[in-house]
């Protein structure tokens, strides 16, 4: 090989094993199964399964809508099956950011603490664009906090409140 070649080639290789080093730290993990041992905390399986059986037909759910209403029902059938005492608020809302107006259903899920301390809220939207059925914004988010809730009822009872708002 000749002179000039050499650290050209060179070069070339040390890209190429720098280049799969950082794609190597970028692959997602493989999901956890329904199998994975306790210590496991985010079972990432169980949450996909969750997301198909909240968003079955992969419609639109936008605020006011019948799709949203069963969305709302599903979401809640889910908290009240892990334990949880959902409370519903029903209100009007319009957007100041798109010109519509809505009847908006929102709800939380309490875990209560053995403290007095300040609470812990996750909060995530369920309805959608009509565009779309939100699966990004939000869903994926909502799913979390499912995983979440269903984590936090499993595990010893905490120091402080944990609210769930949808």
């Amino acid at each position: 090989m000749s002179a000039f070649l050499r650290p050209t080639v060179l070069s070339m290789v040390a890209l190429a094993v720098l280049f799969g080093a950082i794609l190597a730290t970028r692959l997602p993990p493989s999901l956890q199964t329904l199998e994975a041992p306790s210590e496991v905390l985010f079972d990432g399986a169980s949450a996909l399964q969750t997301f198909e059986r909240m968003l079955p037909n992969n419609r639109p759910h936008p605020a006011g809508s019948a799709e949203n209403r069963l969305m709302r029902d599903r979401l809640l059938g889910e908290l009240r099956t892990l334990g949880y005492e959902p409370d519903v608020q029903t209100a009007f809302a319009c957007s100041s950011i798109y010109p519509s107006c809505a009847p908006v259903e929102n709800f939380t899920a309490i875990h209560k603490g053995s403290g007095g301390g300040k609470a812990l809220a996750y909060v995530g939207h369920y309805d959608s664009q009509m565009s779309g059925p939100g699966a990004a914004d939000d869903m994926a988010a909502v799913i979390v906090m499912l995983e979440l809730a269903r984590l936090v009822k499993e595990r010893p009872q905490t120091a402080n409140d944990i609210i769930f708002v949808f």
